[in-house]
């Protein structure tokens, strides 16, 4: 006996095309396909972010006048600046080594025709 139960969840905001997706390998298409996209905006973010404070850290350091304490707290935020960037390098790096060996593609997904033609 093979039953398989399916729960119909509706969710008002996403447009009807998704909303209407039967199958459970289309759902889960649509699913890693907004996880990628979200992943992807994280890493992006990350590396603004990495640059601001590096931007930050060097207006500081040039407007210190030679006061240690501000010259000292814009090294910290130079090597925290290095340091995420260290971090988000290497997940890039993890994400191309799943890609290697799994043929998963985490920073180039294929996004599903799902809405227009």
């Amino acid at each position: 006996m093979n039953t398989t139960l399916l729960a119909a969840i509706t969710n008002p905001v996403l447009p009807t095309k998704l909303q209407t997706v039967k199958d459970t390998a289309s759902s889960a298409l649509v699913l890693t396909t907004y996880i990628a996209v979200l992943w992807q905006t994280l890493v992006v973010l990350g590396g603004i972010m990495v640059l601001v404070n590096l931007l930050r850290a060097g207006w500081e350091w040039t407007s210190a006048a030679g006061d240690k304490g501000k010259i000292d707290s814009a090294k910290t935020m130079i090597m925290q600046s290095i340091v995420g960037f260290g971090v988000l390098a290497g997940v890039a790096a993890i994400a191309l080594f799943v890609e290697s060996v799994f043929g998963l593609s985490l920073l180039q997904p294929v996004f599903p025709r799902l809405l227009g033609k």
